[in-house]
């Protein structure tokens, strides 16, 4: 066999050799991309269809829907999974109450413009400002003559009813099992009862933060606490409670706010979510 014939066999055998090497990788592309596109469809769909996803209206079917993301697009779960997680957790806020006030107002008030801004006779009325959301482009409501200020009935809020309604819907999300729960390392909600506390809480936000906690956002609540409480939904936080509730008492000191966090559990009957906890502030 001359040289020039085992030269050319050596090069067949290698072309041989990387035909399927280069057929594998092509492959391996192909499935990455069409993966990505199954997940850019999956999170298309979430956007398109929030409402069917929102906590705040059906939390059931939130968590159906949220079941049917991680069973077929795991790998996009977990971010979707904390959107609604969020906005359970915006449910019970002053924006969404008033907002939901302003539609119900809506819905029930007479036709004529004179009777739009009248309360129902014998009907208890409080003045409400318009949450930002609902504010037209530089501060002005769309009808800003008649609507700086909405003339709702008043609600009194059962307190027992307001935190069991929150708690049966926390509930009711579904446990991830792509959601990587790290011990020690919180998802945190935030809520005041008065917007002058929200100075005191951006602080304390910043501060779990470079700690290495979640703390998404900072909601003001229709309800009011005596004292502040870091409310916690599993047992076995129990000390992981404590210890952030001394960190949140350091935090506040060094603001020149010296009080005493109470850890509350808030789990009792119910399977909420692991790795969350909640920071109640006056």
């Amino acid at each position: 066999m001359t040289e020039q014939t085992k030269s050319g066999g050596l090069q067949l055998g290698a072309i041989l050799t990387l035909v399927p090497l280069v057929s594998a990788a092509f492959g391996g592309l192909q499935y990455y991309r069409d993966q990505q596109q199954r997940e850019f469809e999956a999170v298309t769909f979430y956007l398109q269809n929030q409402a069917t996803f929102d906590p705040c209206t059906d939390a059931q079917l939130a968590s159906l829907n949220l079941g049917m993301i991680e069973n077929t697009y795991p790998r996009v779960y977990t971010k979707i999974e904390q959107h609604v997680g969020e906005r359970a957790n915006q449910c019970d806020s002053v924006e969404v109450v008033a907002q939901q006030q302003q539609q119900a107002a809506n819905a029930a008030a007479p036709a004529t413009e004179e009777s739009a801004t009248q309360a129902p006779a014998g009907t208890a009325t409080r003045s409400l400002t318009l949450p930002p959301a609902l504010r037209a482009p530089g501060g002005a409501t769309p009808d800003a003559a008649a609507q700086q200020q909405a003339q709702l009935p008043t609600i009194q809020i059962d307190p027992g009813a307001y935190f069991r309604n929150r708690y049966d819907r926390m509930a009711n999300l579904p446990v991830s099992r792509a959601r990587q729960i790290q011990e020690g390392v919180y998802r945190i909600y935030i809520q005041i009862s008065a917007e002058e506390s929200r100075p005191n809480a951006a602080a304390i936000q910043e501060s779990l933060r470079k700690a290495g906690h979640n703390a998404p956002g900072i909601e003001q609540v229709p309800i009011k606490v005596e004292a502040p409480q870091l409310r916690y939904y599993r047992e076995t936080q129990a000390a992981d409670a404590q210890r952030l509730a001394d960190e949140i008492e350091h935090t506040l000191a060094a603001a020149g706010t010296t009080v005493e966090v109470t850890p509350t559990y808030v789990g009792e009957g119910r399977n909420l979510p692991a790795g969350t906890m909640e920071l109640w502030l006056p």
